[in-house]
């Protein structure tokens, strides 16, 4: 919430809201603003949690998509994506003449890599800081070993774990789960669509 002193841009248009025409305006547009960002969020989530208790798989598919009940972590992403009508099967292969993709092989498959999918993010999405202002559906990328390399990658919850963060729809062997596991692992990219 933007705050200036000790009262916040909500409650000063609240208690102005009978004296001050615009206030109501102002309000109105606050909120339109806050649900536009919270349907995508929403779609994203619910997305990712329909690989909720999958079975690890990074197998080879061809045409790039594992059957149902099997994914790896990239799916989990790819699919939140994918509910905001991002195809990142395609985006990636577009983009690739950039020279910048660490794992191009085979085009089926290019998208279920997670350093070719922080590309991606880098260079078509919001880069936000590491460690702050995490929303949910936003988009993580982690270093497993620390190496600065991204392994890993997952989508944020809207619920929060016990330490106050927000949980995260990842799939980490042997399933799919929601955890609270965002400081588990060095993050090495935040995204948000």
């Amino acid at each position: 919430m933007i705050t200036s002193g000790k009262f916040s841009l909500l409650s000063l248009l609240l208690a102005n809201l009978n004296t001050m025409p615009f206030c109501k305006v102002a309000l109105v547009s606050l909120l339109v603003v806050l649900a536009a960002w919270a349907q995508p969020a929403t779609q994203m989530i619910a997305a990712a949690r329909r690989h909720l208790g999958d079975r690890y798989s990074a197998a080879y598919f061809s045409g790039g998509n594992p059957p149902k009940g099997q994914s790896a972590c990239v799916d989990i992403v790819v699919s939140a994506c994918r509910a905001r009508g991002f195809d990142l099967h395609s985006l990636v292969q577009q983009d690739a003449g950039c020279g910048l993709y660490p794992w191009l092989r085979d085009q089926d498959i290019d998208h279920r890599w997670a350093p070719n999918l922080k590309v991606w993010m880098v260079r078509h999405t919001r880069s936000l800081p590491v460690g702050q202002a995490y929303l949910p559906g936003d988009l993580v990328f982690w270093s497993l070993t620390g190496d600065g390399v991204a392994d890993h990658c997952g989508v944020l919850s809207d619920q929060q774990g016990a330490r106050g963060k927000w949980k995260v729809i990842h799939q980490f062997p042997p399933a799919c789960t929601e955890e609270d596991c965002l400081g588990r692992w060095m993050v090495v990219g935040h995204y948000r669509l």
